[in-house]
């Protein structure tokens, strides 16, 4: 798992919770005070402020593809490669209020926008939809990192003029939780 060497940091009789929701669910229970701190993708559609930002790690892109499609050989994908595709893409909002491609722009070309055909909240989903011959799909390293599901696919490296996806640790600033400082500070040492 991408958090765990974060999440055992604290021992003896320390607990931490963790929570996994969504992207925006996180957001708001974070700026209504549920939480003391989460782990979330950047994006400029969501705001922290007043709060504390630590970036823990960067991850790239990558094309899923079934291994005989054309790209499954190669070493890297271009955009100019994915012109005629069909893409599938993963919504990290998960809801119908927001756009559904609100960060693509960030790592596919306007004209490969225009190939999206499909949107999707579950990456395992996904992976079984680029399986089954729907398309291929644009997703970040932590999602095809550790897949929940063995499915033979090939997974290359797109070219996405060095944007990359970035979890950080937002933290409330004004926190009375004696334990926030300690974790952040511990978490920069990692």
């Amino acid at each position: 798992s991408t958090l765990f060497p974060y999440t055992t940091l604290f021992r003896s009789g320390i607990q931490m919770n963790l929570h996994r929701d969504n992207a925006m669910a996180l957001h708001d229970d974070f700026m209504d005070g549920k939480y003391d701190l989460i782990f979330s993708i950047d994006n400029e559609v969501l705001q922290y402020p007043g709060a504390g930002r630590v970036e823990l790690e960067q991850f790239p892109f990558y094309v899923v593809v079934r291994p005989n499609h054309p790209f499954a050989r190669r070493r890297q994908i271009s955009q100019e490669d994915l012109l005629y595709e069909k893409l599938i893409v993963h919504e990290s909002f998960r809801s119908l209020a927001d756009s559904p491609h609100v960060r693509v722009e960030k790592y596919l070309s306007e004209e490969n926008m225009k190939n999206i055909t499909k949107t999707e909240n579950e990456v395992e989903t996904i992976l079984i939809m680029v399986a089954s011959g729907l398309g291929i799909a644009v997703l970040p390293e932590f999602d095809i990192r550790t897949p929940q599901i063995s499915l033979n696919l090939r997974y290359i490296p797109l070219d996405t003029n060095g944007y990359q996806e970035t979890l950080s640790i937002f933290y409330a600033k004004e926190s009375d939780n004696p334990l926030v400082p300690l974790f952040l500070e511990r978490i920069r040492i990692v």
